[in-house]
């Protein structure tokens, strides 16, 4: 029901930006498929998407809320995903607006077992953004545990993501 509210906006949006008719189907499946994308890289309750990454063997999160169960297994589930595709997978946190975790979320069964195997599994862990005990804690990660970790400012997304790019796939 959603949709023809949506795909309707979008010609009335067009008509009054460019002072032309609707532009018809053709418009009104990019609105659709662009729906539907947003729709599948956004967590049940929000806190967390997934950002487009360049590559499919890194996988990137964009942390916006508070973390909840329904939102911690959306994000294990992906990163489970790639790891079984994969083998061996990037990830980037970005913490754009880090609001703490639920209690269900840091003691869910899932996401713990995903976490536990991703340590054979993820080849750079990087952090962008984030409270200081957040980075001080992937910081001492990396330094016991066989994953490259790095952190960086919210204001240095980029480098983070050239970093990355510099690194080259992680599946090999």
């Amino acid at each position: 029901m959603l949709m023809p509210e949506v795909l309707e906006g979008g010609d009335r949006i067009h008509r009054r930006l460019s002072g032309s008719k609707p532009i018809g189907a053709r418009f009104r499946r990019s609105v659709r498929e662009a729906v539907w994308e947003s729709f599948m890289s956004a967590a049940p309750d929000g806190s967390v998407i997934q950002r487009e990454a360049p590559r499919a063997d890194l996988i990137a999160f964009e942390i916006k809320d508070r973390i909840t169960k329904p939102d911690i297994e959306w994000m294990s589930s992906i990163a489970d995903a790639a790891m079984t595709t994969h083998g061996t997978i990037d990830m980037l946190l970005i913490m754009s607006n880090y609001e703490g975790t639920d209690l269900g979320a840091r003691f869910d069964g899932y996401a713990g077992s995903v976490m536990a195997r991703s340590v054979a599994h993820i080849r750079k862990y990087v952090v962008v953004g984030g409270p200081l005990f957040v980075r001080a804690m992937v910081t001492l990660s990396g330094s016991v545990m066989p994953v490259q970790t790095k952190t960086f400012d919210l204001s240095e997304e980029a480098a983070a993501w050239a970093y990355l790019a510099e690194a080259g796939p992680a599946a090999t």
